[in-house]
């Protein structure tokens, strides 16, 4: 069951982005969730395909023959368009560097891994920006610390700068709205904020780290002169959280992203 969220926005640029996050590709996994997303991607022939982090549940998997699957999976999407990728934190956590991320280097060429790095071509400008793990761990409380991250970041003045970041939670706070230039913010981490598609707003019943009625835990928001766009996950309930055998409950969630020249433009 898939809920697909089409979004427009105004760009100097006519491109198709798709976009989906939270894979937490792990031991126990439908592996038809891989079959179905390579059949929309192939339907909607996106110029991108941005993922926002999260790709394994745990690193146990990346150790796992069953990690062939997911490598398998992420170069069939490289074949029908450019896959940009960042990290969030199930996909960093106990590593000591990136480095240790072995099974990264399977990957195809064609894959952009974006590690707090950049890539751009004549269209658009990406960031990929990673935070540590302790970030994650008291996150609504690291607003200077996102703030001055993005502060430090040097884009581009005439491309479409689109930003993707593992978590929507600090761009609703005045310092990073301040500091955040993006035109375009693509997130994932909050998983819908577990709450059915039929209720309205972007409120989330419940966040990441167990915040109850989380703000801006899904849809869309604005952020400074930014879109932030959350995408609701392809797992909403992992495995580590011991309630996976709920997802059948849930849709996952796939952001089409039409970026439409404006008049000025």
């Amino acid at each position: 069951m898939y809920k697909t969220i089409k979004y427009e926005i105004e760009s100097n640029r006519q491109l198709i982005i798709a976009h989906f996050s939270d894979i937490h590709f792990a031991k126990v996994f439908n592996l038809k969730k891989f079959k179905q997303i390579l059949e929309k991607m192939k339907n909607l022939n996106p110029d991108y395909i941005c993922i926002t982090g999260d790709i394994v549940d745990n690193i146990g998997i990346t150790k796992n023959n069953k990690i062939k699957y997911l490598i398998n999976f992420l170069n069939d999407l490289s074949n029908i368009s450019k896959v940009l990728i960042c990290l969030g934190n199930h996909d960093t956590r106990n590593y000591k560097s990136m480095t240790d991320n072995k099974w990264y280097l399977n990957l195809n060429k064609k894959i952009i891994l974006l590690n707090n790095s950049k890539y751009e071509d004549n269209n658009v400008f990406f960031y990929g920006l990673t935070m540590n793990n302790d970030y994650y761990k008291h996150e609504r409380k690291n607003e200077l610390d996102l703030a001055l991250k993005l502060k430090s970041l040097k884009m581009s003045s005439n491309k479409f700068n689109i930003l993707l970041f593992h978590s929507p939670i600090n761009f609703d706070k005045n310092k990073v709205q301040k500091v955040n230039n993006f035109d375009l913010v693509l997130t994932g981490h909050t998983h819908n904020g577990i709450t059915p598609h039929f209720i309205p707003g972007n409120y989330g019943v419940v966040g990441p780290s167990g915040k109850l009625f989380l703000k801006n835990a899904r849809n869309s928001f604005k952020s400074g002169k930014s879109t932030v766009i959350i995408s609701g996950g392809i797992t909403k309930l992992s495995l580590s959280t011991g309630f996976c055998f709920l997802n059948n409950f849930f849709a996952s969630d796939i952001n089409y992203i039409f970026l439409k020249k404006s008049e000025k433009n």
